[in-house]
C-alpha cells in the first residue's frame, strides 16, 4: 500500500526528457539509407509556378559498419532536388530577388540546375560509385585523378561532363522508377551545423571511402560508436548513448540548463510549508 504521507522528491531528468534534444555528434559517420521517396518541392512565393523534383532520403548512421539492423537514432533526412528542366517554365517571365541582386527566373533555374547537378554527383558518388564517377581530383602536380587515372589538366572539362552525365541518367532513373533501389546502401557523411542555424546540424559531405580533411589530406576520424548521440547543447565528449545510465553510478543528474530553468520559474516564490510539501 502506498504511504501517503511519505515524502517525495522530483527528479529533473523527467523534465529534461520532454525537452532536451539529441542529435548526431558533429563529425564523421557511416551511415545507411533506411527510407528513400520522391516528392515535389513546396512552391515559394518569390517563384510562382515551379516545383522542383526530389528525391528524399533519411540516413542513420550504424553502430556496427558490418551490420546494417544496427542503425542509431530517428535519422537525419535528406531533401536532394534534381537537375531536371519543366517545360512549363519556358513560359516563366519575372525576376527573382536574391542576395546578388535581382535575376530573371529563367537565369535563376538555369544556376539552380548546375547547383542540383553538383549536389545530385556528390551524393550518387557516395552511394552507387560503380555507376558515377567522383568529380576529377587535382593533384599536388597538377593532373588529375579521375576513375583511378591519371588525367591531363585539358582533360578535366570532358572527364568532368562525363561524370555528370552519369550522375544525371542515374537521376533519371530514381526519379522514372523510384529511389527506393537506394535504400540500405551506406555511405561515410560528415555531419556539422548549419551556417544560419547552428543549434542545428546537417550532413555536409558524402563519402563512397572514409572522409578526407581538404586542407591536410588526411582522412577524418570516425565518430566513437558509443558516441554516435548527444544532447544538444553538451559537451559530446563523454556523452552517453541514450538508455544509459546517467550521472553517477546510475543517477540521474539535472544539467544546468535545467536548474536555470527550474530557478528562474521558482524566483519570487515563497517556500511552501510543510503541508505542502508532503
Amino acid at each position: 500500500m502506498v504511504d501517503l504521507e511519505s515524502r517525495v522528491k522530483f527528479n529533473h531528468e523527467t523534465a529534461e526528457q520532454e525537452v532536451a534534444r539529441r542529435d548526431y555528434a558533429h563529425g564523421q559517420h557511416f551511415a545507411c539509407v533506411t527510407a528513400a521517396i520522391k516528392q515535389l518541392s513546396k512552391e515559394k512565393e518569390q517563384l510562382p509556378g515551379v516545383q522542383y523534383k526530389m528525391i528524399v532520403l533519411t540516413f542513420k548512421p550504424l553502430r556496427d559498419p558490418i551490420d546494417i539492423t544496427s542503425v542509431v537514432g530517428r535519422g537525419r533526412t535528406v531533401y536532394q532536388c534534381l537537375p531536371f528542366w519543366d517545360d512549363s517554365w519556358d513560359e516563366l517571365d519575372y525576376e527573382v530577388p536574391t542576395k546578388d541582386g535581382a535575376m530573371s527566373a529563367q537565369a535563376y533555374l538555369k544556376r539552380n540546375m548546375g547547383i542540383f547537378a553538383e549536389s545530385i554527383r556528390d551524393l550518387l558518388t557516395a552511394l552507387v560509385p560503380g555507376e558515377v564517377q567522383a568529380r576529377p581530383a587535382k593533384q599536388p602536380n597538377g593532373t588529375y585523378l579521375f576513375n583511378g587515372e591519371e588525367r591531363q589538366p585539358e582533360e578535366f572539362r570532358e572527364c568532368n561532363t562525363v561524370s555528370k552525365v552519369a550522375a544525371g541518367e542515374v537521376a533519371e532513373r530514381l526519379w522514372n522508377d523510384g529511389p527506393e533501389e537506394l535504400v540500405s546502401k551506406c555511405a561515410y557523411i560528415l555531419v556539422q551545423a548549419q551556417k544560419d542555424n547552428p543549434q542545428y546540424s546537417e550532413i555536409k559531405r558524402y563519402g563512397a571511402e572514409q572522409l578526407v580533411d581538404w586542407k591536410t589530406g588526411e582522412q577524418l576520424p570516425l565518430v566513437d560508436s558509443n558516441s554516435i548521440m548527444v544532447a544538444q547543447g553538451q559537451d559530446e565528449e563523454g556523452e552517453e548513448e541514450e538508455g544509459a545510465s546517467n550521472g553517477a553510478k546510475g543517477k540521474a543528474t539535472a544539467s544546468k540548463a535545467t536548474v536555470a530553468a527550474a530557478a528562474k520559474l521558482n524566483k519570487g516564490k515563497k517556500p511552501a510549508g510543510k503541508a505542502a510539501r508532503k
